[in-house]
C-alpha cells in the first residue's frame, strides 16, 4: 500500500502492562497478549469501533484468591 501525503496511517496502538512477545501466545488457555490479540481484532472487525478508539491501555489487575 503505497503512502499518502494527504493522509494519515490509522494505526490501533495498546500501551501498559504488555509481556514480551511469547510465539505461543495464541496457544495458551489465558495470556495477555491473546486478551489483546482478541481484543484489537473485534475492534478492527468493527467500524464503528475503529473509528472510535485508536489506543488500548493494558492494566496490571491483581486478583486476590480467597
Amino acid at each position: 500500500m503505497p503512502l499518502s501525503r494527504h493522509f494519515a496511517a490509522r494505526v490501533l496502538t495498546a500501551t501498559g502492562n504488555i509481556p514480551p512477545h511469547d510465539p505461543e501466545f495464541l496457544l495458551r488457555k489465558r495470556h495477555r497478549l491473546k486478551d489483546l490479540f482478541v481484543l484489537a481484532n473485534k475492534i478492527l472487525e468493527d467500524e464503528f469501533y475503529q473509528a472510535l478508539i485508536e489506543q488500548v491501555y493494558a492494566r496490571a489487575i491483581q486478583a486476590n484468591l480467597l
